[in-house]
């Protein structure tokens, strides 16, 4: 799906060609003739000027319109966006969500902290003395509780009830909770340069797929989509610390495409820098989720769990999947080699830009 029509400019080439004799009017004909090469080359220059005129104006056009819908600094403090604690910006807080408090969740751990829980069965387990994943049987159901009916609660996994055994099982316990010293090694998305600096009046739907490492979930994979369903940028690095489990049934990341790449966070930091400022209006679905991972703090957001409310209200929130389905009637998410960033980054652009009205 086309989120912005891109050939919607006037064809030149044709209206050249409707003026000339039948036995030139191929664009082939054209391209073999130096004279009409001679007026065919001034007329694609204007039409690609023409062109990219009409798409920064439509950038523009989006971008003014949707800082009716960035977040607010309060917004952003109560959704769980980093947020910086002193004017130093040397560390940051990250405010837990409701579901998180009420499960006594612990997202971050000092160093000598050993006791986590698994994200997967639940279990609680300990790190060994150096703070590696000690090999133990985890027994799980992946997907979410689905319920049937008023009080037939099953495992949407295997269709099981509440508390039938895991259908699958790992080698290892996972965690989500990190290490609090990553709270002072997070960066500002840098300023613009000058008032001419590019990157200002950008619009990119951003996401990121994350693997387990001994250190908590790590961010991979990074997508980057512009206003035009075009990807930007696209890259798969390896995360600072080992790898316990790549989570490819939800983040579609393998051993090979991980381990295969020489890319690190630094490097992923480069490339974002080079696309985004703080100025660059980013949208995504959870984008929380994906700064944290990150390390990044960013200001002008626009996320789509926020945009379409859930019915009930805060703190719930739609699932970018069902959203993609309610509102586009599109489905996502439906690979058996799990989750594609760039799909996901193209829906999240898709559902802001059907909100504003340019949508399909």
């Amino acid at each position: 799906m086309t989120l912005i029509p891109s050939n919607s400019f006037i064809d030149f080439q044709q209206i050249v060609c409707s003026s000339l004799p039948n036995e030139c009017s191929t664009k082939q004909h054209i391209i073999k003739g130096s004279r009409l090469q001679r007026i065919l080359a001034p007329v694609e220059s204007v039409e690609e000027d023409w062109r990219n005129t009409q798409r920064q104006m439509l950038k523009n056009k989006i971008y003014c319109s949707l800082y009716w819908y960035l977040l607010t600094k309060e917004q952003l403090r109560t959704n769980g966006f980093p947020r910086w604690t002193n004017r130093y910006k040397n560390c940051v807080s990250i405010e837990l969500n409701y579901f998180d408090k009420q499960s006594g969740k612990k997202t971050y751990a000092e160093c000598g902290d050993l006791e986590r829980k698994c994200a997967r069965c639940g279990k609680d387990y300990n790190l060994d003395r150096n703070g590696k994943v000690v090999k133990a049987a985890c027994i799980y159901h992946p997907i979410p509780i689905k319920y049937i009916g008023p009080n037939v609660p099953k495992y949407n996994c295997c269709g099981e009830e509440i508390g039938a055994k895991g259908c699958t099982q790992a080698c290892s316990h996972v965690s989500d909770t990190r290490l609090e010293s990553t709270l002072r090694e997070f960066k500002q998305t840098e300023t613009p340069q000058s008032s001419l600096d590019p990157r200002t009046g950008n619009v990119y739907a951003l996401d990121c797929e994350s693997v387990y490492t001994v250190c908590g979930p790590e961010v991979a994979r990074i997508t980057l989509v512009d206003i035009f369903g075009e990807t930007v940028l696209d890259c798969t690095f390896r995360p600072r610390n080992t790898i316990v489990d790549y989570n490819t049934r939800f983040s579609g990341l393998t051993r090979e495409r991980v381990l295969g790449s020489r890319l690190r966070l630094s490097d992923a930091h480069a490339f974002l820098s080079h696309f985004i400022n703080s100025e660059t209006i980013l949208i995504g679905h959870g984008l929380d989720n994906d700064l944290k991972a990150l390390g990044v703090v960013h200001n002008k957001i626009v996320d789509t769990s926020i945009l379409y409310p859930h019915w009930k209200g805060s703190p719930y929130k739609y699932g970018l999947k069902l959203l993609t389905k309610h509102i586009l009637n599109r489905d996502i998410q439906q690979g058996s080699m799990g989750h594609d960033s760039r799909e996901d980054a193209i829906a999240t652009m898709e559902l802001v830009l059907h909100k504003l009205g340019f949508g399909c």
